[in-house]
C-alpha cells in the first residue's frame, strides 16, 4: 500500500498534464455517468486524482465530496477548484464517513489498480444508503497515446496489472432497482444502451459471445 501511495505522490504535480490527451474520454464518461445522478444527491467520489471527472459531475448533484489518498493530488484539486467541490484526503479502505451517508459513490478507473479492491467495495457498501448506487467504470482508451502512457507509468514505478491492458467492452450499473430484480443495466464501451438484463442471462450471453458491442 505504501508503494502505491508513494507513486501517486510523485506523479501528482504533472498528472493533469499527463491526462490531457484523455479529455475526450473523460467527457464521454461524464456524459455516461450524469444521467444516473440527480440534483438532490450527496455523492462520494473515490480516487479522484486531480479532478478530471469531478468537475464533469459536480453541477449535476447537490454535494460532491471527491477524495484521494494522495494529499498532493488533493492539493492540486483545491488549487483548481471553481465548482465548490469538497476535496479531501481519504483512504478508500478506511473511510471516515458514517454509515449510510451517500446517495451514490463514483469510482472511475480505480478497482483495477488498487492492491485491495475488496476492502474498498466493503467500505462503499457501508457508507452508501440502502437505495444508493455505485458507479465504478473501468475504461481503457483506444487512443494511440495509451501504450506510451503505460510505458511511462511503468518506467516511473507503477505496476500495470495484466488485465488493465485489456479493453473493457461493457459498463454495468447496479442500483437498488436492479438488485431487487436480479439485473444489471448494461451499456457498451461505445455508448449503446442494452437495457436491463438478468445477471445469469448476461453472463451466458458473454460466454456465447452474443452481446453486441
Amino acid at each position: 500500500m505504501n508503494d502505491n501511495i508513494n507513486f501517486w505522490q510523485r506523479v501528482a504535480k504533472f498528472y493533469s498534464i499527463f491526462m490531457k490527451s484523455s479529455t475526450k474520454t473523460y467527457n464521454k464518461l461524464g456524459e455516461f455517468i450524469n444521467p444516473y445522478l440527480e440534483k438532490n444527491m450527496k455523492v462520494l467520489e473515490i480516487g479522484c486524482g486531480t479532478g478530471q471527472l469531478s468537475y464533469l459531475i459536480a453541477d449535476t448533484v447537490n454535494e460532491l465530496i471527491a477524495t484521494d489518498f494522495s494529499d498532493k493530488m488533493i492539493k492540486v484539486c483545491k488549487e483548481n477548484n471553481t465548482k465548490g467541490i469538497i476535496f479531501q484526503v481519504e483512504d478508500g479502505t478506511d473511510l471516515s464517513f458514517k454509515d449510510s451517508t451517500f446517495d451514490a459513490v463514483v469510482m472511475a478507473n480505480v478497482l483495477h489498480i488498487v492492491p485491495d479492491p475488496d476492502s474498498i467495495v466493503n467500505e462503499i457498501k457501508r457508507v452508501l444508503k440502502s437505495d444508493g448506487i455505485i458507479i465504478a467504470p473501468i475504461f481503457i482508451t483506444e487512443d494511440k497515446s495509451f501504450n506510451i502512457k503505460t510505458w511511462i507509468l511503468e518506467k516511473i514505478g507503477f505496476k500495470i496489472r495484466e488485465h488493465t491492458l485489456r479493453r473493457v467492452p461493457y459498463m454495468l450499473v447496479c442500483g437498488d432497482k436492479e438488485i431487487a430484480e436480479g439485473k444489471v443495466a448494461v451499456r457498451t464501451r461505445k455508448g449503446k444502451d442494452l437495457g436491463s438484463i438478468e445477471v445469469d442471462k448476461f453472463v451466458e450471453m458473454l460466454e456465447k459471445g452474443k452481446v453486441t458491442q
